[in-house]
């Protein structure tokens, strides 16, 4: 017998939902911040006026953006985590023989260079296949490509935007940290919103799929109690 059985995701389905929606807002924040921060570069590139209480205001505020973007990365991570996780496993207990990663591995892929390129949509797509019923025709699937096509563009851009801030020494070089910084939290306002909308797809065809099963083995039941 398996050891999979169906678990409830309501709960991590609402709490990742609030999250990616924290994540919209606060990435559209974090771009206005660094939006009054090129502005101030420019100021100091074309020789303006500009005082010191100026730098330390945008200095601490692009601090705290920063603290407070981590800290949420890394509680939507945990929480996104534990949801794929659960969402993998309940696959797992409807079709255990088509699912070629584990619930396990759905999570551990993404931390393992390379194949953190394909394995873990790999494995979000498994789950959307098998939670979506063979007589029906699947919709919903192009969510799924287009979270994992911004998640790739987001990390490269977010690589870029490291090294960049690595060696910025001159205004100019600042400036255009500025806007790569710029550029990749306005792209995470996109790719909050296709994780959101990914996820919103997948709970969606979870389930349907489960409120399926309960009414066939419910009119099962009744056929057998002679109703």
């Amino acid at each position: 017998m398996s050891k999979y059985f169906y678990k409830e995701p309501g709960t991590l389905t609402t709490i990742l939902s609030l999250l990616l929606l924290l994540g919209i807002v606060f990435s559209a924040f974090a771009a206005l911040s660094d939006y009054w921060e090129y502005e101030l570069l420019q100021t100091l590139q074309q020789g303006g006026d500009y005082t010191d209480e100026q730098i330390d205001q945008n200095d601490s505020r692009q601090a705290l953006v920063a603290i407070v973007q981590v800290r949420l990365l890394l509680f939507t991570a945990i929480i996104f985590g534990m949801w794929t996780y659960r969402m993998s496993w309940n696959a797992h207990s409807i079709d255990e023989s088509s699912m070629e990663i584990s619930p396990g591995w759905a999570v551990g892929y993404y931390f393992i260079p390379v194949v953190n390129l394909w394995k873990p949509y790999s494995a979000i797509k498994d789950t959307f296949k098998t939670f979506t019923s063979q007589e029906e025709p699947i919709s919903g699937g192009s969510a799924l490509g287009f979270w994992w096509f911004c998640w790739i563009v987001s990390n490269i851009l977010g690589r870029v935007v490291f090294r960049l801030s690595m060696r910025t020494e001159t205004v100019e070089e600042l400036m255009q940290s500025t806007l790569f910084t710029l550029a990749s939290d306005l792209f995470d306002i996109l790719l909050h919103t296709a994780a959101l909308m990914m996820v919103i797809t997948l709970s969606r065809v979870c389930a349907g799929r489960f409120d399926k099963q309960h009414d066939q083995s419910t009119m099962e039941w009744m056929q057998q109690e002679d109703w």
